[in-house]
C-alpha cells in the first residue's frame, strides 16, 4: 500500500462518521469523489516528494542489478553497500549479514546489503518508519487481535483461507486462486490488527469486485454436535445466503486497485478507521481514461456485501459496546434496539 501522509486523508475519517451506516449511492458517490480528489493532490504533496527523495539517494542500480537481487531474496526491503550505508546514513552493516551479488563495472561483483542488516543511532524499522511517516500501511483507529479473528473466521466459512506471512516492509498482504480452486489470502504477520483488517478488506475488494474471475463462494456446512448446527442455522438467519455469485470484471492494473482500495475504506470508514488510502492510490495513474474503469455502483455492492458476511457481527459488537460506556443507567435490553 502507501508511502506518504495521512494528513489530509484524516479529515474523511471524523469521529462522527465512526458509527455512520452505509449513505445513500449519491452520497457514497460523493464520498468515493473526494477520495480521488484527495489522492490527486498526494501526488504532489511534500511527503511523497520527500520518500521519493529518500530513494533518490540510492545507488541508481540497472534492473538487471536488481532483479538479481530478486532472485536472490524477493524480501529485501531497500539495498546498498557497506559505502552506501555507512556514508549515507552513518549506518554500520552487521557481522553476520547476508551479502546478496550484483555485477559491478569493470570488475567481476559487488556485495550489497538489506537495510534490515545494518544498525546505527535507531533501528532499521524506525528509519523506515520516519521517512514514510508511521509506515507505510500505519492507520488510525482501534481494531483489537479478537476482532480480527472473528473477520477471520467468517472468511473461513465461505472457503477463504487467511495466513499469515513474512513479507517485505513495503508489501502488506496478496490474495490468490490456488490450484485446487479454494481462495487464499496473506497477510504480514509483522503488521498489527488494525493494518491487517484494512489490508484483509482490500483483498477481499479485489475478490468480491471480480478481479480475481468468476467464481461461486458457498458457506460451508457444519456436521458436527447440536450445538453446532443451531449455531449454522443462526449464522444463516443473519445472512440470508449460503451462496454468493462473483462475476468477473476486466480491469487495468492501476483500476483494479483504485476500486478494491475504495472497498477497504469504505467500509473502515465505518469502522472510524482512518487509512492511507488516499496516499496510496496516488501511486496509480488516476487519468480520466482509468476512473472511466471502475465502476462506483460495484465497489458500494462489494463493499456492503463484505460487510454483512465478515463484518457486521464485529461492526454491532462495537456499537453495544459503546452505548454500553455511553450510557450506563439506560435498560440491558435497550443495548439492542
Amino acid at each position: 500500500m502507501v508511502l506518504a501522509k495521512v494528513d489530509s486523508a484524516t479529515s474523511l475519517f471524523s469521529a462522527q462518521q465512526k458509527n455512520q451506516t452505509m449513505k445513500t449511492p449519491s452520497q457514497t458517490f460523493t464520498a468515493i469523489d473526494e477520495l480521488l480528489q484527495c489522492s490527486l493532490k498526494h501526488m504532489h504533496s511534500e511527503e511523497f516528494k520527500k520518500f521519493i527523495e529518500f530513494l533518490g539517494r540510492f545507488p541508481d542500480y540497472a534492473y538487471f542489478n536488481r532483479m538479481l537481487v530478486y532472485l536472490q531474496n524477493p524480501e529485501v526491503t531497500l539495498f546498498g553497500s557497506h559505502t552506501f550505508w555507512q556514508s549515507n546514513f552513518n549506518r554500520k552493516v552487521k557481522d553476520d549479514a547476508k551479502p546478496y551479488i550484483v555485477l559491478v563495472p569493470f570488475g567481476p561483483v559487488g556485495l550489497v546489503f538489506d537495510i534490515m542488516d545494518t544498525e546505527g543511532h535507531v533501528s532499521p524499522e524506525d528509519l523506515l518508519n520516519e521517512i514514510t511517516n508511521g509506515g507505510p500501511f500505519s492507520v488510525k483507529g482501534s481494531f483489537t487481535e479478537g476482532q480480527l479473528e472473528v473477520v477471520i473466521n467468517k472468511a473461513y466459512q465461505w472457503g477463504i483461507e487467511v495466513i499469515y506471512v513474512p513479507a517485505n516492509y513495503f508489501l502488506a498482504g496478496n490474495v490468490t486462486t490456488l490450484k485446487n480452486g479454494k481462495i487464499r489470502i496473506g497477510l504480514n504477520k509483522n503488521l498489527g490488527p488494525a493494518e491487517n483488517f484494512a489490508t484483509l478488506l482490500h483483498e477481499l475488494g479485489h475478490l468480491f469486485a471480480g478481479h480475481l474471475g468468476g467464481m461461486q463462494l458457498t458457506r460451508k456446512k457444519e456436521q458436527q454436535k447440536q450445538q453446532d448446527q443451531q449455531n449454522q442455522q443462526n449464522e444463516k438467519k443473519k445472512t440470508g445466503k449460503e451462496r454468493v455469485s462473483i462475476f468477473y470484471h476486466f480491469l487495468s492494473k492501476d483500476a483494479r486497485e483504485i476500486e478494491a482500495e475504495t472497498i477497504s475504506w469504505l467500509i473502515c470508514r465505518r469502522f472510524g478507521i482512518g487509512t492511507k488510502s488516499a496516499e496510496y492510490l496516488s501511486h496509480y495513474n488516476l487519468s480520466e481514461k482509468v476512473l472511466q474503469e471502475i465502476s462506483r455502483e460495484l465497489m458500494i455492492r462489494a463493499a456492503d456485501m463484505i460487510f454483512q458476511l465478515f463484518c457486521k457481527d464485529v461492526f454491532r459488537l462495537n456499537r453495544k459496546t459503546e452505548k454500553e460506556i455511553k450510557e450506563p443507567d439506560r435498560h440491558p435490553f435497550d443495548l439492542f434496539f
